[in-house]
């Protein structure tokens, strides 16, 4: 019997959906909408702040002088559009930039900005000191989807602190996301 294998045939190599065309760069791009939490207690809610590489910083010792994120507050979200498509690779595929404290994060991806947005489950994004340096990530495995560049972030913050509440957690309530990274880019 003869055998004929042909190994990257690029007629038969798989493509990238229509919507997946084009990149600019691997973080989100785009704010899409916003559902922000603890107003007007939350101080941080510039949603512009996730877009691109991270940044967050602080330029002093008080809390006020923090910048480079947004807190999502209480059970708040935030969806953007992704700078590439995020394809389902071995491993993590979105990457959660959380600065400030330790909150937990839920994913939620989709294809289209109008959903159906599907949970990649929570993570207790951990940001030990010196802070802005922490993350947490995702993986599109098991969810049913790849290339995908609609992400939504999801304020559960509940989860680590039962406690939390728009009139005592401070000044910026809820997970205060700096970036979302496209670990595994498409296009």
């Amino acid at each position: 019997a003869l055998v004929i294998c042909a190994c990257g045939d690029d007629e038969n190599e798989p493509s990238l959906p229509s919507g997946c065309s084009g990149s600019n760069g691997v973080y989100a791009s785009e704010v899409v909408t916003t559902n922000l939490g603890c107003i007007p207690t939350n101080a941080f809610t510039n949603a512009e702040e996730l877009l691109g590489a991270p940044n967050a910083s602080a330029t002093g010792p008080g809390k006020t002088e923090y910048q480079g994120f947004v807190s999502l507050g209480v059970n708040g979200s935030a969806t953007v559009f992704m700078g590439s498509c995020i394809q389902d690779l071995p491993g993590a595929d979105i990457r959660v930039y959380q600065s400030v404290s330790r909150e937990a994060v839920e994913v939620q991806v989709s294809q289209s900005k109008d959903g159906p947005f599907v949970s990649l489950g929570f993570e207790d994004c951990n940001d030990p000191p010196p802070f802005f340096q922490g993350f947490c990530e995702f993986d599109l495995a098991g969810s049913g989807l790849n290339n995908v560049r609609f992400v939504r972030v999801i304020d559960r913050e509940t989860i680590t602190f039962p406690r939390a509440a728009c009139d005592n957690t401070g000044m910026s309530p809820g997970a205060d996301v700096d970036a979302i990274q496209v670990v595994h880019p498409g296009s």
